[in-house]
């Protein structure tokens, strides 16, 4: 794969992804979370025949893709595909595996990864309410979500691996 910047005009979905439904406030939280802290992870496009009206066609990131758009970023990060994917069983196997093979954080893991935040920001000279806010504008998340797993970090350790 190549890593390019790429005009999000010049990329287009793929039609036939197995993604269907775009939840537009979840596209928001990523947009806000892309504005605040950079795209984080490039697509994955692959190239489209010569001379096409628009050159790339999304194989994973589509939401990533959206969010850009949403936050009004011009270019976006890109892995270009270099395998062969004029089949497109070939492509919408790969989206297929992106997208269903994501495992999700536990609360626990979750629970850590907010306290740690939150106490390196505070260790940084930021009040706890200032480092909770700073927080919830890098991940898109409610006050109310961080102050929840805060609260996991309470519990005893038996109770938070449960």
């Amino acid at each position: 794969m190549t890593i390019a910047r790429v005009s999000v005009s010049d990329i287009r979905p793929d039609p036939k992804q197995p993604r269907s439904h775009f939840n537009e406030a979840a596209l928001k939280t990523l947009s806000t979370s892309i504005k605040k802290v950079g795209q984080r992870q490039p697509i994955t496009v692959r190239p489209l025949r010569v001379g096409a009206k628009v050159p790339y066609e999304i194989v994973d990131g589509e939401r990533r893709w959206r969010a850009c758009k949403l936050a009004g970023i011009q270019t976006i990060r890109v892995d270009v595909e270099d395998r062969d994917l004029s089949r497109h069983a070939d492509q919408h196997l790969l989206s297929l595996t992106s997208n269903f093979m994501r495992e999700g954080h536990t609360h626990s893991e979750i629970s850590v990864a907010v306290q740690y935040q939150v106490e390196a920001a505070i260790e940084a000279g930021m009040s706890r309410g200032r480092a909770v806010q700073e927080l919830v504008e890098s991940i898109g998340k409610s006050e109310a979500w961080v102050y929840q797993y805060l609260q996991l970090q309470q519990l005893c350790s038996e109770l938070q691996d449960m």
